[in-house]
């Protein structure tokens, strides 16, 4: 049985702007453009929700948009100034136009990023698992 492939670029984000990681409006405005910037087709609108948090540095915003393709994903963390951004897709795409997008937007200073090439290969930390 042949595996479907798929680009998986992860995204740590740090001394991004608060304002934007604070603004549900900025978050959603990442995520609905994106996918047309990577070539990606979106089955729906994104979806972005407040998450309050234990402390106030725990909270900020999480939202996600399907894409015919996979979803790509982002987690916020204002006081923190830090996020966290995974893009995966079934189709191929220029994953550093896609990393330069989202260190543009978001204003972020530094970040920590790598991809997986899904269905091709073992994944560092992934257990492998046979059935029957």
């Amino acid at each position: 049985m042949r595996s479907v492939t798929g680009l998986h670029v992860i995204i740590d984000g740090y001394n991004a702007d608060a304002e934007k990681l604070d603004s549900m409006k900025k978050v959603f405005e990442f995520l609905d453009a994106l996918p047309e910037k990577i070539g990606m087709t979106k089955l729906m609108s994104p979806i972005v929700m407040k998450a309050e948090g234990r402390t106030k540095e725990d909270r900020g915003y999480s939202g996600f948009v399907v894409i015919e393709e996979s979803h790509i994903s982002v987690h916020t963390w204002p006081e923190k100034r830090f996020l966290y951004a995974d893009i995966f897709s079934c189709r191929p795409f220029d994953k550093d136009m896609a990393v330069a997008f989202t260190k543009e937007f978001f204003g972020i200073k530094s970040m920590e990023w790598g991809y997986a090439e899904r269905g091709t290969k073992p994944i560092k930390g992934f257990v492998k698992e046979q059935g029957p």
